[in-house]
This record gives structure tokens, sequence and C-alpha cells, in this order.
């Protein structure tokens, strides 16, 4: 796609690929971002994070889409929150997988609290944790069953220096 999402070329440029993968398959992608150009975080380390978000994003709504015979859809919302890079990826998802112990709620919980369901294992929700807690911020994941939405949110602490 070649719509303009915010100012940072890092990020505005995997909200475009990510979009037209997803509208490719069908998906509604709605994006609110008002980032900067500048953003002091490592590009890699940016990219890193909210590619595994967004891919996992596409992944779960084509997924819901092919077994619930609806549209998947993806919201993303991300901006400078007082000193802080807040995201919030959020996707129709079919379900997900708990690790032994964790169990089912509304509430946000920790990577390890889940799964992969990828062949040989995903590593995409431990990463975004560990960029986050690098940038001495948060990443939280949450399955709400009722209604089949899976929601990541990643804070990353940017104040200028």
């Amino acid at each position: 796609t070649d719509t303009v999402f915010c100012e940072n070329t890092c990020l505005n440029a995997l909200f475009q690929y990510y979009t037209g993968s997803a509208e490719e398959k069908g998906i509604s992608v709605r994006i609110s971002a008002v980032c900067r150009e500048h953003i002091p975080v490592d590009e890699a380390d940016l990219t890193i994070l909210a590619a595994n978000a967004m891919e996992n994003a596409v992944a779960g709504a084509e997924e819901y889409a092919r077994k619930m015979g609806k549209t998947g859809e993806i919201y993303v919302a991300a901006g400078i929150v007082e000193n802080y890079l807040a995201m919030q990826f959020s996707n129709s998802c079919a379900g997900v997988s708990f690790a032994p112990g964790a169990s089912p709620s509304a509430a946000y919980l920790p990577a390890d609290a889940f799964v992969s369901t990828r062949e040989g294992g995903g590593r995409g929700l431990p990463r975004i944790a560990l960029i986050a807690e690098k940038y001495k911020g948060s990443a939280e994941f949450q399955y709400d069953e009722g209604k089949a939405l899976w929601t990541t949110r990643a804070t990353l602490f940017v104040r200028d220096k």
C-alpha cells in the first residue's frame, strides 16, 4: 500500500508492507499511528518488534478467517505517550495455546504464558518482550476468547536525552 501511516520511516514501511500483505488475503486493517520521524530506538529493534507483532497479527487473522468463515481484522495503534513509545496490535484470532501451568484469563500475561503453534515453535513473543525490556518498557499479551481477539501491547522508554 502507498498509505502514509506515520512520519517514522521504519514503522511506516512495516505498516505498508503488512497492510498490503493482509489486504491481499482479504483481511481488514486499521492503523492509527502518530510517530515522529526520529524515535530513539535502534531501527533493527523497532523492526523486530513491529514485524513480529504484525506477522503474528496477519497469521492469526488469516487463520481466524479460514476457520470461522468471517473477515479477519487487524487494528494497530502506535504513538508516543509521555516518555514511551506505546504500541498495541489487536487481531481476530481463532484460539491460542497456553503454556503448562498458565491459565486462560482476561488478564494480560507475559510471553511465556503462551506456546507457539507454529511448526518448530515460534520466537516472536519472547523477542517482543526482550526488546521492550531492553528499553525499560514492557510487553504483555492477551487472548479474549469471547471476542476472539488477540492483543499484543508493548511500551518502550524513549525519552530523548
